[in-house]
């Protein structure tokens, strides 16, 4: 099931770039960790006095990919909104230790 997920999201990937879409970067949750997609652009119990709503709405597997839609940074941290379930559903990822990011060449 899991190899079946990543060849989705790789598959999903090559028909964008092939279609002349212009993803340029694919993240993955490093071998060992889990990665969360938030519903919210920014961490979770953040910040730390009054924290927004915010939670969980996919958990990438370690070695699972999703194709990056936008990226930024605030002075707090760098946020990725991802396009995850075969291209159904966006959401955001934090960046942290347990992220690799790959470029897609097309």
């Amino acid at each position: 099931m899991d190899v079946m997920r990543k060849l989705l999201s790789i598959l999903f990937a090559l028909m964008v770039v092939s279609c002349g879409g212009s993803p340029q970067k694919m993240i993955e949750a490093e071998d060992g960790a889990a990665v969360s997609v938030l519903e919210n652009p920014y961490p979770l119990n953040y910040p730390s006095t009054n924290p927004k709503p915010n939670k969980v709405v996919y958990s990438l597997k370690p070695g699972e990919s999703v194709l990056v839609l936008d990226e930024w940074a605030d002075k707090d941290f760098k946020v990725y909104k991802v396009q995850y379930s075969s291209g159904k559903d966006s959401g955001y990822v934090i960046y942290g230790k347990n992220i690799r990011e790959r470029d897609i060449h097309g």
